[in-house]
């Protein structure tokens, strides 16, 4: 993992956690760890986040559907997106020069250079990539809420050692609102 250059974490691609069982079973206990089931027509993100927040549990949610595999952090109320997908993050150049905020030069320069990161917070600086960030990593989330048939595994951070935890890069979101963006978006 890298560092931004004011200290911040960067994104990283991929986790050390281990992946989630295919085949979990719902298992809630006050005094275990680990919350985990399935996603489906009975139960949707939506529940599993509310409960979570109610609780003011702090952790990690993991979810898995297919072959995919998301990596959230909770914070009581709050949340945010651990692991990022390279391919949404190779488009931030495009999104950039879409709204006007990176040339056409710049836009092509930044596709090829090896450490993206570095060459855009050079081009515009820290606060507008993060903020840029931050939005990718908040319309992720709220695809993430109509997912079906898929396992989630949250896992209190008391649970996991110190060396082993990873946080979100960026911006930890407010569940309600989240949840409300993600259900009008849904209707549309």
């Amino acid at each position: 993992m890298e560092k931004r250059l004011d200290g911040s974490i960067l994104p990283f691609f991929g986790s050390r956690f281990p992946k989630m069982n295919q085949e979990i079973k719902m298992q809630i206990s006050a005094s275990s760890s680990i919350f985990r089931g399935d996603i489906n027509e009975s139960i949707s993100l939506g529940d599993v986040l509310e409960t979570l927040s109610s609780r003011k549990k702090t952790g990690w949610l993991f979810l898995q559907r297919e072959n995919q595999e998301v990596y959230l952090y909770i914070k009581g109320d709050l949340i945010g997106l651990v692991t990022v997908p390279e391919s949404k993050f190779r488009l931030l150049p495009e999104k950039l020069h879409h709204i006007g905020k990176l040339s056409q030069e710049d836009c092509k320069k930044a596709k090829g250079d090896q450490n993206l990161v570095k060459f855009l917070v050079s081009r515009l600086g820290n606060e507008e990539i993060s903020a840029s960030l931050g939005k990718i990593c908040y319309d992720m989330i709220c695809t993430f809420y109509s997912w079906k048939n898929a396992t989630f595994k949250f896992i209190d951070e008391n649970a996991v050692e110190k060396k082993e935890r990873e946080y979100p890069f960026g911006t930890l979101f407010p569940i309600p609102s989240l949840l409300m963006e993600a259900a009008q978006r849904l209707d549309e």
